[in-house]
């Protein structure tokens, strides 16, 4: 069976970090492929603009795969293009198109073939049922996420109005408003799901690197993954990606067999992903080379490629740790958020501003005692917390607009883990929780400490969502 397949990728495709070249390698391994790249909209070299594509691509896959599982790779990159997949005409057809058919010719051939090819129109008609899933164009659903965002606030408004004015509201109006706030979270949940791809489109970027660093550098690697299914925003994942692919080369080049003794080669070379979700946040493990003691003091922070990787996944709003010991492999540690536009989180008050944070990072809220207070001569507080002994934030060191107040006897204490690290932080009240949805200070304003982003709340005021990790960070810098 053969399939026609014209690529045809809009003019912003290499912006989104997708590189065709992984679609071809992957549609290659379905089968035998030929490509020919249609360049006749190329414009001027003086006119060329390199982050724009003028490139579309007539493709031929031969094999037996079907309809749907080629639609599935370009779903797979999250692809910025429009596809059309059609079946090559059968031989038969070609027959009568190139003036070779003599009728006891075209005879013989329709009695030998006619069964196989009923059978392949049957398996055409089954597979284009099969199909359940189609591109969308990524601009759309940024929209659609839009809407949904501006409806919520506005059940959120109604709501708040309602509840305010109790006693001269009908009761049926109450109950409409929670039926619309029971909605509008299904609506955010299901637009939410339109955004998400699995992690295998990183694995599948993986393979492909791994098979071109065999062929560039003869370095042979077995990729062993787990957790495949794991979702992830596709802004995420395609911020991934290409830093992600380029980490683990690096490391891989660096401990190739040649420049190290003290491992077995087939073992040193076999890369384990591992990705699994933890309290709203994805978790991604990747183990890849050994090292050596001439090695371990490139595997730094300092180095091009995990420093790129850092800045892009602290965009993300996740981090990045990394596990570096002599003799053994290199263990990155990667939490990411599942979405990158919308976060649940806890509304707390200090003083008379409000802030949010992210609901994941909250362990526990307790009423301060002084009796449990303690304070040191480096002017750092702890607190005696289920037996162990916390360091106490005061966001008042980090805000310096927000009044300091030295009593913390009956302040309320949010208990948060972040990263292995368990801190409490001083807070006045904690209000309701909220879905909120992300909005970047940096993008529409600029980077302030301590803030991680801004939203909407109910009442139609702009609040900021705390960035625990900065705020941990100054906290032990001080």
């Amino acid at each position: 069976m053969s399939w026609a397949i014209h690529f045809l990728a809009k003019s912003h495709l290499f912006q989104t970090g997708i590189d065709p070249i992984n679609i071809m390698h992957a549609l290659a391994s379905l089968g035998e492929l030929s490509v020919e790249a249609d360049v006749s909209h190329l414009p001027l070299f003086s006119e060329l603009d390199p982050q724009d594509n003028h490139l579309t691509w007539q493709l031929t896959l031969r094999g037996t795969t079907t309809q749907d599982e080629i639609a599935q790779v370009f779903e797979r990159f999250g692809c910025i293009s429009d596809v059309t997949i059609s079946p090559v005409p059968t031989i038969q057809q070609t027959i009568q198109d190139d003036h070779l058919c003599r009728p006891e010719l075209l005879s013989a051939i329709s009695s030998e073939s006619s069964g196989r090819y009923a059978d392949t129109k049957t398996e055409q008609f089954e597979s284009a049922k099969k199909i359940s899933s189609f591109s969308i164009d990524t601009d759309k659903v940024d929209s659609l996420m839009n809407l949904v965002g501006e409806v919520s606030i506005t059940q959120s408004k109604l709501t708040q109005l309602a509840y305010d004015s109790r006693e001269s509201i009908l009761p049926q109006l109450v109950g409409g408003l929670e039926q619309l706030e029971k909605h509008t979270r299904e609506m955010q949940t299901q637009v939410l799901q339109l955004r998400m791809l699995p992690i295998r489109v990183v694995v599948d970027s993986l393979r492909v690197m791994l098979a071109e660093l065999t062929q560039q550098t003869g370095i042979k690697s077995e990729l062993i993954v787990s957790g495949e299914q794991t979702e992830l925003d596709y802004v995420v994942v395609q911020k991934l990606i290409t830093p992600l692919c380029n980490l683990v080369r690096s490391v891989l080049e660096l401990t190739s067999p040649q420049d190290h003794n003290e491992a077995d080669d087939s073992e040193n070379n076999v890369v384990q992903l591992n990705a699994y979700q933890q309290a709203g946040d994805v978790m991604i493990e990747i183990q890849a080379g050994f090292l050596t003691a001439d090695v371990i003091k490139t595997i730094s922070f300092a180095s091009e490629c995990l420093g790129e990787m850092q800045k892009i996944i602290e965009w993300l709003a996740g981090n990045i740790d990394v596990e570096a010991v002599t003799g053994q492999k290199t263990t990155f540690f990667m939490r990411l958020p599942a979405s990158s536009v919308m976060v649940q989180c806890q509304i707390i008050r200090l003083a008379d501003e409000i802030f949010l944070l992210p609901f994941s990072d909250i362990v526990e809220t307790v009423t301060i005692k002084s009796e449990d207070v303690e304070e040191h001569l480096d002017k750092n507080t702890r607190y005696c917390w289920r037996g162990k002994k916390i360091p106490v934030i005061l966001l008042e060191q980090t805000f310096d607009h927000l009044p300091h107040v030295k009593n913390l006897e009956e302040r309320l204490l949010l208990v948060l883990v972040h990263d292995g690290q368990t801190v409490g932080l001083v807070v006045d009240e904690v209000q309701e929780q909220q879905q909120a949805i992300i909005k970047s200070l940096e993008t529409n304003y600029r980077k302030v400490t301590g803030i991680s982003a801004a939203t909407l709340m109910n009442n139609g005021n702009v609040a900021f969502i705390l960035d625990i990790a900065e705020i941990i960070q100054c906290y032990t810098h001080e």
